[in-house]
């Protein structure tokens, strides 16, 4: 759990400086048993010491917010605010003007609609003639590809054809 919140590197230089700082209070317990002078170390100054005690301490911090966020004691924050909507400013729209016609304009389109005449769409073939019947056959795919076979059977040969 805990381990999971650093990087790698962070937590094995951490681990490192640990073990260098225990075994140099090791060495100190056993100067002092074997009769080393007090006074000279308390006098001499130790980086190392410091720094260890700085890193155990921040060690210390960070173990008691990882419990307290893992007990709920830490309040979390509060959501971000949604963003502010400004509305954009309406738009104003161009007024269009109907175009109009002019006195000479009416009268030539009323002339134009008198002289059209209306065309049938579709002109329908006779019943009786060729053509007709030929619209009739090929009216539908099916009725197409039956004349197409008529045509084969009932046409020339194929070596005969040019």
């Amino acid at each position: 759990m805990f381990l999971a919140e650093f990087p790698d590197g962070q937590v094995i230089a951490v681990i490192l400086m640990v073990l260098f700082a225990g075994i140099k209070s090791l060495m100190e317990k056993i100067k002092s048993q074997q009769g080393g002078s007090s006074d000279s170390e308390e006098t001499d100054y130790d980086p190392m010491a410091e720094f260890y005690e700085e890193t155990s301490r921040q060690l210390h911090e960070q173990r008691e917010t990882v419990l307290s966020r893992q007990q709920g004691f830490v309040e979390a924050s509060p959501p971000p605010l949604p963003p502010v909507y400004v509305a954009p400013a309406p738009v104003k729209r161009p007024q269009i003007k109907k175009p109009t016609l002019s006195a000479l304009e009416q009268e030539a389109l009323k002339n134009l609609q008198k002289q059209k005449v209306k065309e049938p769409l579709r002109k329908r073939p006779r019943l009786g003639t060729a053509r007709a019947r030929a619209l009739r056959v090929l009216s539908s795919p099916s009725a197409a590809r039956d004349a197409v076979v008529l045509s084969e059977i009932l046409g020339p040969p194929k070596g005969q054809q040019s």
